[in-house]
């Protein structure tokens, strides 16, 4: 199945040499879940990050579908102050981010 991939910032060194704009579009396998794409690009699992399918935040458990959109963010940092997570996080990123079920941290 054909998913789109996304990736922010200093993630995006991790995208196939294939990739157009921070995007690719990657084959993988029915059923496929979003820490095995992560494992695919080889992102380290240590490493922060702000998952979204479709818009929405994802754990690394979602299981994802034909023609899902993958993005993957870098916790986000501004000036000097500490970077944000979740739900500060998702609204930075556009505002009407649905982020209900983000858990919120903060520095």
């Amino acid at each position: 199945m054909k998913l789109k991939v996304q990736l922010y910032a200093l993630l995006a060194k991790y995208l196939p040499p294939n990739a157009e704009s921070k995007t690719a579009i990657m084959e993988f396998p029915e059923g496929v879940s979003v820490k095995e794409v992560l494992m695919e690009l080889k992102i380290p699992e240590a490493m922060p990050k702000i998952l979204l399918v479709n818009g929405r935040h994802a754990e690394l458990d979602r299981v994802l579908a034909e023609g899902d959109t993958l993005s993957i963010f870098p916790p986000i940092a501004g000036g000097i102050g500490q970077p944000i997570y979740g739900k500060e996080a998702a609204q930075a990123m556009g505002g009407d981010i649905p982020c209900d079920n983000l858990e919120e941290r903060k520095g």
